[in-house]
Parts: C-alpha cells; sequence; structure tokens
C-alpha cells in the first residue's frame, strides 16, 4: 500500500503520522503522545530507518540519532492497519 497515513491514540489525539511505498515507511514519520505533544521524529528510506530525533517537551532537549552505515540501519516493515511504523 502506498500513501499517507495517520493513527489515533484512544482519546483521539494523533498517535502518529507519515507516508509509506509498498507497506514501508518512507520519508519523514512523526509521532505523539496521548496529549497530542511531538515526542520523536524518523526519517526512513522505503522502510530502513535513517534519523531518529527524540524530543523532551519538560527539558525542551532535541537527542539526536543518525545511521549512517549500513550495519547500523534498521531495516522495518510498516502494516498500516497494526501500527505506527516503528
Amino acid at each position: 500500500m502506498d500513501g499517507y497515513g495517520e493513527l489515533f491514540h484512544e482519546n483521539g489525539q494523533i498517535a502518529c503520522k507519515g507516508s509509506y511505498i509498498l507497506d514501508n515507511p518512507d520519508g519523514v514519520w512523526e509521532y505523539y503522545d496521548d496529549q497530542g505533544i511531538l515526542t520523536e521524529r524518523k526519517v526512513f528510506d522505503n522502510g530502513v530507518q535513517l534519523e531518529h530525533e527524540v524530543f523532551d517537551p519538560i527539558e525542551n532537549v532535541t537527542q539526536m540519532q543518525e545511521s549512517n552505515t549500513e550495519e547500523s540501519k534498521e531495516s522495518l516493515s510498516y502494516s498500516p492497519n497494526t501500527t505506527c511504523a516503528m
């Protein structure tokens, strides 16, 4: 499946949003807590995670984790009917 997807917490707040190609996350995916606050941002290239940012709204800090070698890249597949791309 190709396209844009959004999943929501039980309270109606957005949980995550992003695009996928052939059921694989692709591009920027954003993840939110149940209050609607952005907690993470990941960048994928056809299922391979390239970057990962973690946001701490209390401390107002961003931690960046980048995968730039083939050994450290995480390959993922996404099923839009079940969970956010992890």
